[in-house]
């Protein structure tokens, strides 16, 4: 859903079969932060519904790649709500030794860094 603040766009209501966690994931370092839901039926595809396109496991970011990033997260770090539309910006890919000098030990091998 593109604006979570309105009714009038069409929405899929779906039932998760199973939730897919990540065995490895740390709230504590946020390693390994992603979850993979199993629907209970599939989703109806059109304009504005997709399959997400995931990476091989062996595929390879290069600093200076451009990547699109999108969520409904906090747009400011000390921002009280979320956003009701949907965020998207175009952003450069760091190597992680750049984005060390700005976060330090945060950062750890199995994270992606833009900015």
């Amino acid at each position: 859903e593109f604006d979570q603040g309105s009714d009038k766009e069409n929405i899929q209501v779906l039932k998760i079969a199973k939730v897919f966690k990540n065995p490895k994931f740390s709230i504590l370092t946020v390693n390994n932060d992603i979850t993979l839901l199993k629907l209970a039926t599939p989703a109806r595809f059109s304009q504005t519904v997709s399959a997400v396109c995931l990476p091989s496991a062996d595929d390879d970011f290069p600093a200076g790649t451009l990547c699109a990033t999108t969520g409904w997260g906090k747009t400011k770090y000390n921002a009280n709500k979320t956003p009701d539309k949907l965020q998207q910006a175009t952003l450069p890919l760091l190597s992680n030794a750049e984005c060390k000098k700005f976060w330090g030990r945060k950062i750890t091998d199995v994270m992606i860094c833009a900015g």
